[in-house]
This record gives C-alpha cells, structure tokens and sequence, in this order.
C-alpha cells in the first residue's frame, strides 16, 4: 500500500505533458516535500515546459531552474516569457523563451529544437 501524502506537506504538483501526439505517455508526475529536494536529480537537465508565461507552467520553470535545471520556456505570451527568463538567468540560472502555440506542431518543433 502506497504512502499516503499530506497535501499540504507538498510544495509542488507537475504536470508534463508530451511534445506530440505520438507519444505514449499522456503524464508524468512529480511530488516534492516543503524544505527537501526533489527525488530525482534535475540539475544539469534541459527541461522543455509550455504554458510557461503564468500558473502551472511559470511555478514549474521557477522550481526547476532553481533546482539546476536549463529551461526552455513556450507560451504565447512572448512578453511574460522573456520576463521570466530575465528574472531566472538574473539568479543564475539558463533559460531561454520561444513564442509558441501547442496547436501549431511546426512552433512546438521551433521550441523543442531551441531547448536542444
């Protein structure tokens, strides 16, 4: 039987989506408990994450970037994005924006190709 987990000892819940509709895992989940670092080892790692110029998408780049982790941002709002990516490279970390619409596979790619 699987641990059970005080909700409000978490300190972060994401959600990662795939780039494409081919691939076969729909979502990948990772938990981290308030003042201890996450499980699996993030720095060094370039992570892609859309949704990124607010919510979900901007908390993710803000935890991962501190943890280490290279980030390339995607969201439509171009503005929001460079912003952030001011804000993570002014402490430190690598981070870079592409304007892109998840809709659009030709914009994902644009993304996908920047963050390697």
């Amino acid at each position: 039987m699987p641990e059970a987990v005080d909700t409000n000892d978490l300190c972060e819940h994401l959600v990662l989506s795939p780039l494409h509709e081919n691939s076969r895992r729909t979502i990948e989940t990772t938990i981290c408990r308030k003042n201890q670092p996450m499980s699996n080892n993030i720095d060094g790692k370039v992570v892609v994450i859309t949704g990124a110029s607010s919510g979900l998408g901007e908390a993710t780049a803000r935890l991962l970037s501190a943890e280490g982790a290279s980030v390339a941002l995607g969201a439509r709002r171009i503005d929001r994005l460079q912003s952030l990516v001011d804000e993570l490279t002014g402490r430190g970390g690598k981070a870079l924006a592409v304007e892109t619409d998840v809709t659009d596979y030709d914009q994902v790619k644009r993304l996908v190709d920047a963050a390697v």
